[in-house]
């Protein structure tokens, strides 16, 4: 495990669960859940890494410049019909610089049930009331690849609220997939007694967590329009995660098509207030 520190900031990293983050504190206060011991799989993560894709992929494969492609499911635990979250979550991730305030870590994947080899980079770097995480792609393929990237942290959420500028959501089927786009104007419950799974739209100025002691905002790059909301009933949590796409994009028109040998970034920021 890799810890990050500074006056205020506590951050835990393990490269070998797919770069994930262990633990999140400000001045002593768990921003994200912590990560839960007794599950080693990315579920247990507090944070991890959407990618080469975000959320799922509608009947396991998709058409892309004339081509369809096959795509298995890769992550059993949490869809056993569809293709879920991308291949960094599960995959180990290595360092390649490391400081006090700031690591980069790399991952080369190799085509396979994904059918492009990508190189990806996570650079998490320190701020004084927070973090920023840079995440990059880059298609290492002689033909274009279609790609995705997408962040999925978990907050506590015993007395959180969330402030927001959404103009709609996207709600999903049966099938875990985006379907129907409605408005939204209406405050979201983070304590929803029926589970919310859901794409949301339109967003405006940072997004802004309360809790009665601090707030966290989060302040994505603006190529992360869209955001996935999970609110599990019954659960101690909940995860708000900004997204390059809505799921199942690559079967809808959408995605990132990165160019051969070329790169795509995307970034969030973590800034708290106490």
């Amino acid at each position: 495990m890799i810890q990050l520190i500074s006056d205020k900031v506590l951050l835990s990293l393990s490269p070998v669960r797919g770069g994930g983050i262990m633990g999140f504190k400000y001045d002593g206060i768990p921003i994200f859940t912590p990560h839960r011991p007794y599950d080693l799989t990315p579920l247990g993560l507090s944070c991890f890494t959407l990618i080469p894709f975000s959320n799922r992929i509608k009947n396991g494969g998709f058409n892309f410049h004339g081509q369809f492609y096959p795509i298995p499911p890769n992550f059993t635990l949490a869809d056993k019909v569809n293709p879920i979250h991308g291949y960094g979550l599960t995959a180990k991730w290595q360092i390649i610089e490391q400081d006090e305030h700031r690591v980069q870590l790399t991952l080369r994947h190799e085509k396979g049930d994904w059918p492009w080899d990508f190189r990806a980079i996570q650079i998490y770097e320190l701020l004084p009331h927070g973090f920023r995480h840079e995440i990059i792609i880059q298609n290492m393929n002689d033909t274009p690849m279609p790609a995705g990237i997408g962040y999925h942290p978990y907050f506590p959420n015993k007395d959180a609220r969330l402030v927001h500028g959404f103009d709609g959501f996207v709600s999903e089927n049966s099938m875990g997939v985006a379907d129907t786009w409605s408005a939204q104007s209406d405050p979201i419950n983070l304590q929803s007694a029926q589970t919310i799974d859901c794409d949301f739209t339109g967003m405006n100025g940072p997004l802004k967590i309360i809790w009665p002691t601090h707030q966290v905002e989060l302040t994505p790059s603006s190529n992360l329009p869209i955001t996935h909301i999970y609110i599990p009933a019954g659960e101690d949590y909940f995860c708000i995660e900004p997204v390059s796409h809505v799921t199942d994009a690559f079967n809808n028109g959408g995605g990132q098509t990165i160019l051969p040998q070329e790169s795509w970034n995307v970034s969030l920021s973590y800034h708290v207030i106490k």
